[in-house]
């Protein structure tokens, strides 16, 4: 996510201090809490950075800044957002000179996000907050491609929550039994969050026109899903180069932003009165569909192995008492489809099963083997 210059100052009153090791690179210094990290940085950093360059039209070359990894709870959080940031980028004037990236299993993918904010060029100034972040999630995707089965299920279920559909999501549990031989089941897991007052595209239109998403902080990560959503297809439909044409119309038109309906068009939706149904309604069957539970079915038989990597990576620290058989065994992992059927996906996954297992620490397993009872299940 990119900074404005309140951020700045905000940064500064943090006293974040840079951390103890650093190494040297064409494009700036690595920093990180030991020199492996370091090292790791600097030799991941540069060659992503010029891929990028390859890859974003109208990119900027070279560009020069710092870049700390860091403890995902020790990153600022300038905008009040209430949990750890995934990445941040500080810039003036469009000119990034610092990046902080939190040490995790999704580095690279976070990494990419925030130096495609900073190599943006000044042709992209009109494209708006949400979009931008879009763009950088889409650029992440390239570089970090195990991960996109994950993230798209993620934008997915994040864009659907905004308009009120929000039954798909992906659940584990834990089951224990208290003092006095009650099981007890804890769930944890992760859906779209439904905000206090469901969106209307009205509200969409306002918000895909903002130049920035920072002072949206409560609808930050809708705005970053929806506008993940929207890029994905226009990038699908007409390459980056069509995303950037976009801004320089704009730009040769004297507007701020690009309107909310050359996006809309742009993603492939019909705006208008021979539209086949109103906006809302195409977006919204364009968003929930990959939700269905034939789509869920599909994404765990067809990267199955994605999947059971990013399960073990996230949730290992979630289930510390579980080794990683008895997590795929008695956790009940199930996903959810927006039609509210539950996919034990354990069950449908040799390969999401086996990718579990490998990517899970190596620990000796101490939580109590308690089946959950089928009235708790999800």
């Amino acid at each position: 996510m990119r900074t404005t210059p309140l951020a700045l100052l905000l940064f500064a009153s943090c006293a974040t201090s840079a951390p103890e090791h650093s190494v040297e690179t064409p494009l700036g210094v690595a920093y990180a809490d030991d020199p492996e990290q370091a090292g790791r940085l600097a030799e991941l950093w540069t060659p992503m950075a010029r891929s990028i360059e390859r890859m974003l039209p109208a990119s900027k070359e070279g560009e020069r800044l710092d870049v700390w990894l860091m403890r995902a709870e020790d990153i600022p959080d300038p905008f009040d957002i209430g949990h750890p940031m995934g990445g941040i980028t500080y810039s003036v004037n469009g000119d990034a000179w610092l990046i902080q990236v939190p040490n995790s299993h999704k580095l690279e993918w976070i990494l990419a996000h925030e130096l495609t904010h900073a190599i943006l060029g000044p042709k992209w100034e009109t494209l708006g907050g949400a979009l931008e972040e879009g763009l950088c999630e889409y650029v992440a995707a390239q570089h970090a491609p195990g991960l996109l089965p994950v993230r798209r299920l993620q934008v997915y279920m994040g864009a659907a929550a905004l308009f009120g559909y929000d039954e798909a999501g992906i659940f584990f549990s834990q089951c224990r039994r208290d003092d006095a031989g009650n099981i007890e089941v804890r769930w944890i897991g992760e859906k779209g969050r439904v905000p206090k007052s469901l969106w209307t595209i009205e509200d969409l239109r306002f918000y895909l026109e903002q130049r920035s998403i920072a002072p949206f902080p409560e609808q930050r990560a809708g705005l970053q899903r929806i506008g993940t959503f929207l890029v994905f297809l226009i990038a699908e439909r007409g390459g980056l180069e069509s995303l950037l044409r976009l801004c320089e119309r704009a730009t040769e038109e004297g507007r701020d932003d690009v309107p909310f309906a050359w996006a809309m068009e742009a993603a492939g939706f019909e705006l208008g009165s021979g539209a086949p149904g109103a906006l809302e309604e195409q977006l919204v069957r364009s968003i929930v569909a990959p939700l269905s539970r034939g789509a869920l079915f599909e994404l765990v038989i067809e990267d199955g192995s994605a999947l059971g990597r990013y399960i073990a990576l996230e949730y290992a620290e979630h289930f510390k008492e579980f080794d990683g058989e008895h997590f795929v065994k008695f956790s009940n992992g199930t996903l959810r489809s927006i039609e509210g059927v539950n996919l034990p996906i354990f069950d449908l996954s040799q390969d999401l099963r086996d990718a579990t297992r490998a990517h899970w620490p190596v620990r000796e397993h101490t939580a109590p083997i308690i089946e959950v009872p089928r009235a708790f299940r999800r």
